[in-house]
């Protein structure tokens, strides 16, 4: 019965199935048979959660419930920052058959959240036939740091890291304030790739330090002024959080050596020492250095991060620690509106008060 009251019938198939189309205006259906069961050709199971190693192991089983032939083609979903390979991706069952089919994810860069692994099967026309879906939880893979060969000179030349792979952020999930809302335009928020997004790459030197260079897309540019360097994330700028502690302390509730810092970009067109603004620089466990020069499409800030005598931390093969980049963008100085946007490499707006979400990183051995 539609909602005007107009009754009708839904007729099975020679096959028992019932087919019912989808349309916004509500459907009714009364007498519903008691074994009434729903057809489902796809069903994917797999751990709840990413395992330490990064490499999760499901299963998609597919199931032929027609009585005629099941033929098409498997696919994964894609997941920006894993790599998805299913056992085979041709189905040929018999009416009554089924079989089980191993799905491997591999994760690159996933962050610490729950993702969704998705399969679907499309017959030989490409229409879709069945889809299924799980949840997994990734308490984000452990980013190994290649030891660079070369010295490296904060001069803000990004050629120096030519052969260092990046990350790049530059879609709404990366956004962790400011999120696109389709519902209420007029308020500052996150436009797209060309308002702000983000590339950071990483290398260590023995016995010298931990260096990043964050490359920001931003097509207005605005830092703090210099009276202004204790607001400085309302304007642009970078949070940088690394957290030196020993390794049983890192991602528990903040305390001395979990360490936050401001960075303000510089907008000139030469290379130039940036102004840092430490959360508590009394009890900073940390060196930063950082210069800083605007860009074609934005700006970039280079760093370099050593240890100080606080610090249990060692620039070290096999050291762990744990390290975000949140970066703010404002595009109006009006009060009311400033701070529009913030986007994050690995964890929430909330970054200052646990590194439980922040980046896991280790000093690897392979050189560049």
């Amino acid at each position: 019965m539609d909602m005007l009251g107009n009754a009708g019938t839904i007729t099975a198939n020679a096959a028992g199935l019932i087919t019912v189309k989808s349309v916004k205006a509500p459907l009714y259906i009364f007498d519903v048979p008691a074994d009434l069961q729903e057809v489902v050709p796809l069903r994917l199971a797999a751990p709840n959660v990413l395992p330490e190693n990064g490499l999760l192991k499901a299963e998609l089983t597919v199931s032929n419930p027609f009585a005629s032939p099941l033929r098409g083609t498997l696919s994964a979903a894609e997941i920006p920052g894993a790599s998805i390979a299913l056992a085979k991706t041709s189905v040929n069952l018999a009416p009554g058959a089924s079989e089980t089919i191993a799905v491997e994810l591999r994760a690159e860069s996933l962050k610490r959240r729950p993702y969704l692994l998705g399969a679907a099967l499309k017959d030989p026309a490409g229409k879709l036939v069945s889809s299924a879906q799980t949840i997994f939880q990734s308490l984000g893979i452990v980013q190994m740091v290649p030891r660079l060969k070369a010295p490296i000179v904060l001069d803000g030349d990004d050629s120096e890291w030519g052969n260092i792979q990046g990350t790049v952020c530059d879609d709404p999930d990366s956004v962790v304030h400011g999120k696109p809302n389709y519902a209420e335009v007029w308020v500052p928020q996150w436009l797209n790739r060309d308002d702000l997004s983000i590339t950071i790459k990483t290398a260590w030197r023995k016995s010298d330090g931990i260096y990043f260079l964050l490359k920001v897309r931003d097509d207005t540019l605005m830092p703090a002024p210099d009276d202004q360097i204790g607001l400085a994330f309302r304007y642009d700028c970078l949070e940088f959080f690394f957290d030196s502690r020993k390794y049983s302390e890192q991602g528990t509730t903040i305390s001395p050596g979990a360490d936050q810092a401001v960075v303000v970009p510089q907008i000139g067109e030469t290379a130039a020492a940036c102004k840092l603004w430490y959360a508590k620089r009394d009890l900073s466990h940390l060196n930063l250095e950082c210069v800083g020069r605007k860009t074609a499409d934005g700006y970039l800030i280079e760093g370099k991060v050593t240890p100080n005598e606080k610090s249990a931390f060692k620039v070290r093969a096999g050291s762990q620690f744990r390290m975000d980049f949140l970066v703010d963008d404002t595009d109006s100085l009006d009060p009311k509106w400033m701070r529009k946007a913030a986007m994050a490499l690995h964890g929430k707006f909330s970054n200052y008060n646990n590194s439980d979400i922040w980046g896991r990183y280790e000093l690897s051995l392979e050189t560049k």
